[in-house]
């Protein structure tokens, strides 16, 4: 299964920004008003943002790389 992947607003940009420096997929799904389901097929498919698994399974993203997949999936206006 490919994901489609969501175009992000502004005001998700924004939003993301305001997140702990490593998070999980859930706290990033709240903050961006998007699935979680969405994050966890990202992963699934290799095609997220970097992230990291602690030897419990845990599995947190930096917030660097959560903003940075943002920046490349954000909406821009045509000129």
């Amino acid at each position: 299964m490919t994901v489609a992947h969501i175009v992000f607003s502004a005001r998700q940009l924004e939003q993301a920004q305001a997140l702990p420096r490593r998070c999980m997929d859930t706290v990033i799904a709240s903050a961006t008003d998007t699935p979680v389901s969405y994050w966890r097929t990202l992963r699934a498919e290799g095609v997220g943002p970097d992230y990291l698994t602690t030897v419990n399974g845990r599995v947190f993203y930096k917030r660097e790389s959560v903003l940075n997949y943002i920046h490349a999936h954000l909406w821009r206006p045509e000129s």
